[in-house]
Formats: C-alpha cells, sequence, structure tokens
C-alpha cells in the first residue's frame, strides 16, 4: 500500500512539475545535496555551477531545501491580528493622505512583522508595510527614507507595489530602485560548526570568508543539518564590513528528507519525487543536483563530486569529477561537460640540492668510460666545440678569409699599363 501511494505521489508530482515547467522563465535551480563533511564542498562547487549557468546567460540559482523555522506560538501569539489591524489603518490613513499617521502605523505594523517573520511565520504584510512607508516618504520628499524602504522591500521580495494601492509615480519609483547599479557592503562570515547562511531565505553558501552583498536589510539564517537554527536581523551598509557570526546548538530533528532522496535519485534512472519537488518548490524549470563523497573537507584531499540535470522529469545531464579543496571552480567546469586550461606546475627547486663526491684517481683506468683523470681527480672533458677559445678561433679564420676575398674586390681600381 506504501508504495501504491509513493507512486501516486510521484506522479502527481511529474505533472505539476511540468505545469510548472510550462509556465516558467527558464529558470535553473542548483542544489548541493552533499551529506556530513562533504555538505561544504558540494556547497562551493554548485555556487560555481550557477555561477558559470549565470555567466552564460541563463537564469540560475543556487538553492537548498532547508526545512522551515518552527513557529514560535508563544511569540506569534496576538502578533499575526495585532500587525493586520496596525497595516489596515495605516492603508486607510494613506488613502485619506494623512501621511504622518500611516507613518506611525506602518512603523509600528513593520516591528512586529519582523517578530513574526523570525518567529517562523509566514507574512506578506512585511512587504506592504515597506511599500507603504516608501511611498509616504516619497510623498513627503524624503527621497533618502524612500529609497532604503523600497530597496528592504525589493530585496524581500522582487514583485513591484500593488497597482491597486499605489499610483504609477510609485511604481516608476520601484523600477528605479531595482534598476540602479546596486551600492554594496561586505559581511565576514563565521560559524560554529561550518553552517549554511541565507539571506532572505535564499542561500548563499557557507558561513565564512566575505560576503558582499546588496546594501540593505536582510534576516539571516544560519543553518546545519542537526542543529538549530540562528536567525537575525542585519542591516549591510554601503562599503562598509562588519562580522556576522553565529553558534548553532545540537538539535534532535534529522536532516531534511528531500535532500537524501536527492542523493538517492541521482543514481536512479530518472528523477523522482524529491527532484520534482524542487521544482514546484522553487519555481524553476531546470534542477541540477550536486552530490560529493566522503573526506572532502580534508584540506589538500580529493574526493569524487557528481552532478546530474532534470528537465522535464528526465534527466538531461550527468557530469563527473575529482574535486580538489579550493578548485571548485575548475570542478564546476568539469561536471558541465567545459573545457578547463590545465597549468602545468614546475617541480619545487630542492634549494639544498645533493652534491656529488669528487672520486680521486691516478690513472684513467680508475675512472670512468667518459671521464679522464687530471689532476687526480675524474673529469668528464669538455668537448673542443664546447669551449670559448674554439669558437674564437673559428670567428677570426672567417673573418680572416672573408676580407682577403671581400678587399681586393672593393678596393679601387688600379691605372691599366700598356706596353707598345
Amino acid at each position: 500500500m506504501r508504495a501504491f501511494l509513493r507512486r501516486g505521489l510521484a506522479a502527481l508530482l511529474l505533472l505539476l512539475a511540468a505545469r510548472v515547467s510550462a509556465q516558467s522563465t527558464g529558470q535553473t535551480v542548483v542544489i548541493p545535496a552533499g551529506a556530513g563533511a562533504s555538505l561544504g564542498t558540494t556547497v562551493a562547487v554548485a555556487r560555481s555551477v550557477a555561477l558559470r549557468l549565470a555567466s552564460q546567460g541563463r537564469k540560475a540559482q543556487l538553492a537548498y531545501p532547508a526545512p522551515a523555522v518552527p513557529v514560535d506560538a508563544k511569540a506569534v501569539k496576538g502578533k499575526d491580528k495585532q500587525a493586520a489591524a496596525k497595516l489596515k489603518r495605516a492603508q486607510s490613513a494613506f488613502e485619506m493622505m494623512e501621511y504622518d499617521k500611516v507613518k506611525t502605523l506602518a512603523e509600528d505594523a513593520l516591528k512586529l512583522y519582523k517578530d513574526l517573520l523570525k518567529a517562523g511565520a509566514s507574512t506578506e504584510g512585511y512587504v506592504a508595510s515597506l511599500h507603504l512607508l516608501a511611498a509616504t516618504a516619497q510623498l513627503q520628499g524624503d527621497a533618502k527614507e524612500s529609497w532604503k524602504h523600497m530597496n528592504d522591500a525589493f530585496l524581500f521580495d522582487q514583485r513591484p507595489p500593488s497597482k491597486k494601492v499605489f499610483s504609477p509615480q510609485v511604481q516608476e519609483f520601484y523600477d528605479q530602485v531595482k534598476n540602479e547599479p546596486p551600492r554594496k557592503g561586505t559581511l565576514t562570515l563565521s560559524s560554529t560548526p561550518p553552517a549554511l547562511v541565507f539571506f532572505n531565505g535564499k542561500l548563499f553558501g557557507m558561513a565564512r570568508g566575505k560576503a558582499t552583498i546588496r546594501a540593505g536589510l536582510y534576516l539571516t539564517r544560519f543553518y546545519l543539518p542537526g542543529y538549530g537554527s540562528r536567525l537575525r536581523w542585519v542591516r549591510v551598509e554601503p562599503n562598509q564590513d562588519r562580522p556576522l557570526g553565529a553558534e548553532l546548538e545540537r538539535d534532535e530533528s534529522p536532516e531534511e528528507e528531500n535532500v537524501g532522496e536527492l542523493r538517492q535519485e541521482v543514481e536512479a534512472a530518472e528523477p523522482g519525487p524529491a527532484t520534482n519537488q524542487a521544482v514546484v518548490d522553487f519555481g524553476a524549470e531546470e534542477v541540477v543536483v550536486v552530490t560529493g563523497g566522503d573526506g572532502c573537507a580534508a584540506q589538500g584531499s580529493r574526493c569524487p563530486v557528481e552532478l546530474r540535470w532534470a528537465k522535464e522529469a528526465r534527466w538531461i545531464k550527468q557530469g563527473k569529477a575529482e574535486h580538489t579543496v579550493g578548485r571548485a571552480d575548475d570542478t564546476a567546469a568539469v561536471l558541465l561537460g567545459e573545457r578547463v586550461k590545465t597549468v602545468v606546475t614546475p617541480p619545487p627547486t630542492d634549494p639544498n640540492p645533493p652534491v656529488t663526491p669528487e672520486r680521486t684517481c691516478a690513472f684513467d683506468s680508475d675512472c670512468g668510460v667518459k671521464e679522464r683523470c687530471k689532476g687526480g681527480r675524474c673529469l668528464v672533458p669538455r668537448r673542443v666545440t664546447r669551449t670559448w677559445w674554439f669558437w674564437t678561433l673559428v670567428g677570426v679564420g672567417v673573418a680572416g678569409i672573408t676580407a682577403a676575398i671581400v678587399v681586393p674586390l672593393t678596393g679601387p681600381a688600379r691605372p691599366t699599363i700598356e706596353v707598345r
């Protein structure tokens, strides 16, 4: 019975994935599915794969099917109704052009929605509050505040403001914020143990090194299978660097089931329910899964990495590579079937080369076949053609012969004496 239900679920997901694919904008989602120590490796390789696909003009996104943040019922209780009521009053005040009232109510609603999001609640009120604040600041002539709120809304959800609520002027301002070159800031990332880091629900990569991203407000999440998540609101300022770290505690919750199933489906002849569920969850047309073997975290180690590319419920591409730590871009190129320029590194020069001891002799018979005894030592005699004086003599001889031939031919003509 269980097998029958699984087959039925797989068929339903295949149908749903096909519908989503038909309506998709051609986005490719790249999922690192490494287990244990290989997770960091597959994240690095998958990130390079996504960047390579993006450089080819594809809409590629790095993603990971992490479980949703458990809802904190205590933190959510009552706040959702309070936030919705304040937002509704703010929208009514906006229609009446009571902009000071809008600002107060929308800011109160925004604060509540931020707490709700951090507690695991799913809500669109956060973005709606930001759109209200951006439109109000724009109408009041506060360009700096207007930009900040619209940019924060864009970072969280790239859908434009509602045309039913806002005028075309607000839509134009949204397009301006969206299309202008972004101002960027830097976060120095760290976590114990090494974990995944998400910005506004989108996977960035492993929490290590520096992340240079668009300035604005982010809900950051640190996550690792077997550990509890850490969430924090962080504002990234333009041209500034700030640290961002977290310490995770062990959690009894198991790894997300879909990730384990993805690893199994990579070995199968066709994609299964987990792959097709990723198509639905991420609104993608194609899914690229990257898996890795054990021992991929050790410095200098080499580990097998595999790529499977799914489209329309079938595998369309497969790649395998031996990955070396620090060479994620080369590994991605091999997995995608691209040529990799091989750089030949010369062997290191020994600063203390071994010295061959000289052999003493009395006669030539004491030395090797090509050696001669000179001054009590066995030496290989240099050929005459390899001595400087030989080539000097050759040069002088050639020059003398040339002069003897050329000078009589180029000298002044002698008078002809006739004898009568």
